[in-house]
């Protein structure tokens, strides 16, 4: 998938029924502001915006679908211009889904694995503070960022 400039473009990507899609750049480089890339989970214009990318830095790591289909969306005016950018998609089982923790550890938000214990400790102790969200908390109990 490429673009060239003054030139609006919409790629649904299909995989199998039970597979995901993962896109990644090879180079992105479009007029900053007035040229866009619209990146969305799904089919059409009404599912979940991924991202929304313009300038010459493209997204810092591949984005990748939840279901089967995924849009690219370019949006450009006819003024200033960009190389445009390129593209390719791979589709598989479970893309982008981290490795699941051992029986004993707890799986954080984003993929890192922490031992089980430090669960609801009042500690946070995965990078987005997933192993205490959702905890209910006595009164009194003060969550405490612990740094790597």
């Amino acid at each position: 998938m490429q673009t060239s400039r003054q030139r609006d473009g919409l790629w649904t990507l299909h995989a199998l029924q039970g597979q995901n899609i993962q896109l990644h750049f090879l180079d992105f480089d479009v007029e900053a502001t007035y040229d866009m890339v619209e990146v969305r989970d799904g089919a059409g214009p009404n599912s979940t915006l991924m991202a929304v990318l313009t300038g010459s830095t493209g997204p810092a790591h591949d984005l990748f679908s939840t279901s089967n289909q995924m849009t690219v969306w370019f949006f450009t005016d006819s003024g200033g211009y960009g190389r445009g950018f390129r593209a390719n998609f791979t589709s598989g089982v479970d893309l982008g889904s981290p490795a699941p923790c051992a029986a004993a550890q707890f799986q954080c938000q984003m993929g890192a694995c922490i031992h089980g214990n430090g669960q609801c400790d009042g500690v946070v102790n995965c990078p987005d503070g997933s192993d205490e969200a959702d905890c209910e908390m006595s009164s009194g109990v003060v969550i405490v960022a612990q740094s790597p």
